[in-house]
C-alpha cells in the first residue's frame, strides 16, 4: 500500500461564465448539470475523505465554483469537520459576494488576473468585456474587507504568462504588492492542461519560436522582484523550470488552428463511472496527442519521472478520481470508497503511464512540487 495523498484539488464544475482563449471547459454543454454532484454528494465525499485522512487542505476549482449557488454551503460544512477549503476563481461571480466570501469557511482564495496596465488583454484572455473591472474591483475589495479581520485569510492573483502578456507579469506583481497580498504565475503550456483551447498550441509555439528571449527576460525579472520583497509564490527552481520548458522544448504535429479539442467530459459516450484498464492506458491521452508531442528536457521537475500519481487527488463533477488531470479516471466515488480506489489496481497502473510521462504539465501549479 503507498502512501496517502497529499494535494487534493476538486473540480466542483466545469461550468464557467468566461470564454477563455487558454481553456475549453465553457464549451462543455449545460445538460451535463445533471450529472454534477449534489450539495449532498459533495458533503458525504468529503466527509469519507476525513475518515480516511483526518483533516486536510483542499482547493475547489473549475469551471468557475462559484456557478454553484451552494459552494457557500459546501465550504462551510467542510470547515465544520476539520477540513480546510480554498477556492480559486475568475472573480465575475463575486461582484457582490466579497464580503460573504471574506466571512465563509474558505481560508484561501485566489482569483485570476493575466493584466493590469492593459485591460483589453485580460478581456480578451477571458473572452469578456467586463471580465477586467469586475475582477479587479473584485481584487482590491476583497483586498480591504481582508485588512480589517483579526484573522486575515490568504488572498492570491494567479496570471498566465503568455505572448500577450509578457509587459504585464512585473506591473501585476507590483498591483498584488500594493494592495497586501501574493501573486502566483504559470507558464503557459503545450496543450498538456486538463482543458484547453484549440489554440493553446498554436500560443506556446509563438512564445517558443517569437518570444522566447522576452519571456525569459520576464521570468528573471519575476526572480528580482522577489529579492525586492514582492509576495511571488513560485519557487525559484520552477521560475527557472519554465526557462528550461522555453530554452528546451521542440514542438512538432502542431494541431491545426482552430482545431477544436472537446474537454472529455462533454464527449459523446463517456462514462463517469469509468475506470482505466490495460489497454486504456495504452491510449489514454485526453487530446489524442503523443506524449512526444511537446519534449521538453525530463530534468525540469525531477530525475526520476513525474510524482503526481503519488500525490495528487482530483475529484471532477461527477465523482470520478483522477491521479493526474491529463488523464483519464481510475475510479469513481459513487461506486468506491476514496481509498479504495487510491490503493487500486488501475491507480497503479497509471502511475508507472505517469512516471514515464515527459510532457510540460509537470509545471504546473498544481503538479510542481
Amino acid at each position: 500500500m503507498i502512501k496517502k495523498p497529499n494535494y487534493f484539488s476538486f473540480t466542483i464544475t466545469e461550468r464557467c461564465q468566461s470564454h477563455c482563449t487558454t481553456c475549453n471547459g465553457w464549451r462543455t454543454p449545460y445538460d451535463r448539470i445533471k450529472y454534477e454532484l449534489s450539495t449532498e454528494d459533495w458533503k458525504f465525499l468529503l466527509f469519507e475523505m476525513k475518515n480516511w485522512l483526518g483533516s486536510f487542505d483542499f482547493i475547489f476549482s473549475g469551471g468557475e465554483p462559484f456557478v454553484r449557488e451552494d459552494i457557500f454551503e459546501i465550504a462551510d460544512y467542510a470547515r465544520s469537520i476539520g477540513l480546510n477549503p480554498k477556492v480559486i476563481s475568475n472573480g465575475l461571480g463575486l461582484k457582490n459576494k466579497c464580503e460573504q466570501l471574506i466571512n465563509s469557511g474558505f481560508s484561501e482564495i485566489t482569483i485570476s488576473l493575466n493584466s493590469i496596465t492593459n485591460p483589453e488583454i485580460h478581456n480578451i484572455s477571458r473572452g469578456r468585456k467586463d471580465a477586467f473591472k469586475i475582477t479587479t474591483d473584485v481584487i482590491q475589495n476583497l483586498a480591504y474587507l481582508n485588512r480589517k479581520l483579526n484573522k486575515p485569510k490568504k488572498l492570491t492573483i494567479t496570471s498566465i504568462i503568455m505572448p500577450s502578456n509578457l509587459t504585464e507579469l512585473e506591473p501585476l506583481s507590483i498591483f498584488a504588492n500594493k494592495n497586501g497580498i501574493g501573486i502566483c504565475f504559470q507558464l503557459i503550456d503545450g496543450g498538456d492542461s486538463f482543458f484547453d483551447a484549440g489554440n493553446i498550441a498554436q500560443e506556446f509555439n509563438k512564445m517558443l519560436d517569437e518570444m522566447k528571449d522576452d519571456a525569459i527576460k520576464a521570468i528573471d525579472r519575476l526572480k528580482y522582484l522577489k529579492t525586492q520583497g514582492h509576495i511571488i509564490y513560485n519557487t525559484d527552481e520552477q521560475l527557472e523550470g519554465f526557462k528550461e520548458v522555453l530554452i528546451n522544448s521542440a514542438q512538432k504535429n502542431t494541431p491545426a488552428s482552430g482545431e477544436n479539442i472537446i474537454p472529455i467530459f462533454a464527449r459523446e459516450g463517456y462514462n463517469y463511472s469509468d475506470t482505466v484498464s490495460e489497454d486504456k492506458i495504452n491510449k489514454c491521452d485526453l487530446y489524442q496527442r503523443e506524449v512526444s508531442d511537446y519534449i521538453s528536457p525530463q530534468e525540469y521537475t525531477t530525475t526520476d519521472g513525474c510524482k503526481v500519481g503519488y500525490r495528487n487527488f482530483s475529484i471532477d463533477p461527477y465523482g470520478g478520481v483522477r491521479i493526474c488531470l491529463s488523464m483519464p479516471p481510475v475510479g469513481s466515488l459513487k461506486d468506491d470508497l476514496p481509498e479504495n480506489i487510491w490503493n487500486s489496481e488501475e491507480a497503479d497502473l497509471l502511475r508507472e503511464k505517469i512516471m514515464n510521462c515527459n510532457k510540460s504539465c509537470k509545471l504546473l501549479n498544481c503538479n510542481f512540487d
